[in-house]
């Protein structure tokens, strides 16, 4: 197998810890309550959703990128994309259970996020085996 394009001396299995727990991170941010005090919520509100709009986009797109790290066999490539446009999704319909607004249109922030992602990475998602 050829070399990985960066991070290229850690093992396969510190690369899907480092995936796995970035993804369990970002999502217990995304299903805790957001406090309704504190230096965000003392952002004027524009600001404040300006904010969260970036944050999606930026880490689902690190998502993305991590995701090109752990070179899974091109037949896994896709649904690991997959999985990760998913996991948008179902994280927004369970903000609703939370107290916290889910919203449609932040899935479309997490793809955009995606397609970023897949635009920095593209080289490798394409690749053959």
């Amino acid at each position: 197998m050829a070399a990985p394009p960066f991070g290229g001396s850690l093992s396969r299995r510190a690369r899907w810890l480092i995936w796995w727990a970035f993804l369990a991170l970002w999502t217990m941010l995304l299903l805790v309550p957001v406090p309704e005090t504190g230096a965000l919520a003392d952002l004027p509100p524009g600001r404040r959703e300006l904010i969260a709009k970036c944050l999606h986009v930026v880490t689902y797109g690190l998502l993305t990128v991590l995701s090109a790290w752990l070179h899974v066999p091109l037949r896994w490539r896709w649904a690991l994309l997959f999985g990760i446009t998913v996991h948008g999704t179902v994280t927004e319909l369970l903000q609703t259970q939370v107290g916290r607004g889910g919203s449609l249109t932040d899935v479309g922030w997490d793809n955009l996020g995606v397609f970023l992602g897949l635009l920095l990475t593209w080289r490798w998602w394409g690749r053959p085996d």
